[in-house]
């Protein structure tokens, strides 16, 4: 599949190209995140009051919950890669087969999250309650707005 839409973007923008600097860009969007129901999780959107200078203001925050029944905190890491734009989530059990089970119901094994994200969003916090994994992002946006600078000729 990565192979086929490498291809694709040759064959679309060819020799001609007019996209500079975009290589590590599509390589990115190549990256086989390997689709997996466990452990559930939950991805969403929701305002979160902030204070601005002394006021409240609503601000979208976009939130990603794990449900990791059976893992305890120090088994669990989460790691934001800001260069990337990606989050990935990890457990893996430090004492795995302690007890000899009757009958096992709850999940054991080891896993691995991975998204993509918008390259807009921050690392608020990370928390962990109840046996869900509540990691939460909000949009960074600049003060400064971009401007087209006149570069010199040397």
């Amino acid at each position: 599949m990565a192979n086929e839409l490498v291809s694709f973007f040759d064959d679309f923008f060819g020799k001609n190209n007019r996209l500079v600097g975009f290589d590590d860009y599509f390589k990115d969007l190549t990256v086989d995140y390997k689709s997996t129901t466990f452990p559930p999780y939950n991805i969403y959107k929701d305002n979160v009051t902030v204070t601005v200078n002394g006021e409240e203001v609503p601000e979208e925050h976009t939130f990603i919950d794990v449900a990791t029944a059976g893992f305890k905190k120090n088994e669990l890491s989460v790691s934001f890669d800001e260069r990337r734009h990606t989050v990935e989530i990890a457990g893996e059990k430090i004492n795995k087969d302690v007890y000899k089970y009757s009958y096992r119901g709850i999940a054991n094994r080891n896993f691995s999250l991975k998204w993509k994200m918008q390259p807009n969003l921050e690392f608020v916090k990370c928390s962990y309650n109840d046996g869900i994994l509540h990691v939460e992002f909000k949009a960074h946006i600049d003060e400064e707005q971009p401007e087209v600078k006149k570069l010199p000729i040397d």
